[in-house]
């Protein structure tokens, strides 16, 4: 059944390709997507794609796996208590999202999977909504599993449940042993940086998933700093990544509308001003409950996280351990004159749309009096 998903998918990919090459997706549409030629100049709405999605998802969902998982018109376990599915999307590195990944992976009977879609980087064949489909359904390949093994456990193995039942990597990254401990986790929680949110609607309209989509996102300026520092770029490419989140910044709160009760967008800044006020939100998000309290495991994660001392380094690049409140505007002390400038210039839109302000110079950027926020900013979620 596995060779049957992974075939669709690739059939779907080739399709795509010879339509949508070379070209560049505007930021309008929802649903059918309109592209840009990149070679010409001329505009074009690609249905090729909308099509063979429709036609991919007839041979999942006939699927015959669906008889044992689909009861009543949900997704469920293996004995039978509803899925609830967690998506945590950001809209770039260096975001955040390692830190609120694990904080959303401090329930019981959990599974979290930490960039699945990281493994489309090396499989080029294979579409990233296709990867979160296959994920949700519990349907794992042994290529998959394969790729895990191949990487460093500060990747994959990133909450308490997973430390505690693999001991060893090999022990349990197997497709049947995933695949099992999968289908027995009522909460099925992702954290992705390579998913555009025009690409969720076709998961969020699948009738059988409860799933909720957290949009996550952070001021370009720290995340591009951040991301040289890191990876070592030797250019900023701020254009390129500005693009994207500007997409992400345009179709979110359209996602919102349309689905209320399953897409959230929230900003990392906000999130280190106030993570328990922020994380309530999320979870009230999540368990569809407003009057419902903090898990407990969600407050100690939050305590042991966020309240570093300032003096604390950490102690590597995707540490979760920091001093939130001080962290969130570090990189105006590091970011140079021309990378600013440079930012702000391809970025403005971006930061317009989060509301914030825009420096100009190193001496307001250096200056922390001056707020980082405009007076008039309408915070994410409530867009």
């Amino acid at each position: 059944m596995l060779t049957t998903s992974f075939s669709f998918i690739e059939i779907k990919s080739k399709m795509i390709s010879r339509t949508s090459s070379n070209t560049r997706d505007s930021f309008d549409v929802l649903g059918k997507t309109k592209h840009l030629n990149e070679d010409d100049n001329t505009q074009d709405i690609q249905e090729t794609e909308s099509i063979v999605i429709g036609e991919t998802r007839k041979a999942f969902l006939n699927d015959t796996f669906l008889d044992r998982d689909i009861v009543n018109g949900r997704l469920v376990t293996s004995e039978g208590v509803p899925v609830k599915v967690v998506i945590l999307v950001a809209s770039s590195a260096r975001s955040g999202s390692s830190m609120i990944g694990e904080l959303l992976a401090q329930q019981d009977n959990q599974l979290y999977l930490f960039e699945p879609v990281y493994y489309t980087l090396k499989n080029s064949a294979i579409n990233g909504t296709d990867i979160l489909r296959d994920m949700i359904y519990c349907q794992i390949s042994d290529e998959y599993t394969k790729w895990l093994r191949s990487m460093s456990p500060n990747k994959i193995f990133r909450h308490p449940m997973t430390g505690r039942n693999c001991g060893r990597k090999n022990a349990c990254l197997t497709a049947p042993a995933l695949k099992e401990a999968c289908r027995k986790a009522n909460n099925r929680i992702m954290k992705v940086i390579r998913i555009r949110m025009r690409w969720m609607k076709e998961l969020l309209d699948d009738p059988y998933v409860d799933l909720k989509v957290i949009h996550l996102v952070r001021d370009p300026r720290a995340t591009i700093i951040s991301r040289r520092k890191t990876f070592g770029a030797k250019t900023l490419n701020a254009g390129y990544q500005c693009h994207g989140i500007e997409e992400d910044l345009r179709v979110t709160p359209q996602l919102m509308r349309e689905y209320p009760d399953k897409v959230m967008g929230i900003t990392y800044e906000d999130f280190c001003i106030d993570p328990i006020g922020k994380a309530t939100e999320m979870w009230h998000f999540i368990s569809d409950n407003k009057s419902s309290t903090l898990p407990t495991a969600w407050s100690k994660y939050i305590e042991g996280h966020t309240q570093g001392s300032p003096s604390n380094k950490r102690p590597f690049a995707y540490s979760t351990f920091r001093n939130s409140k001080i962290e969130y505007q570090e990189w105006r002390r590091q970011i140079t004159k021309k990378a600013l400038v440079e930012i702000e210039k391809h970025c403005k839109p971006v930061l317009k749309l989060l509301g914030y302000n825009l420096f100009g110079t190193l001496k307001k950027s250096r200056n922390l009096d001056i707020p980082l926020f405009s007076k008039n900013r309408i915070p994410y979620t409530d867009l």
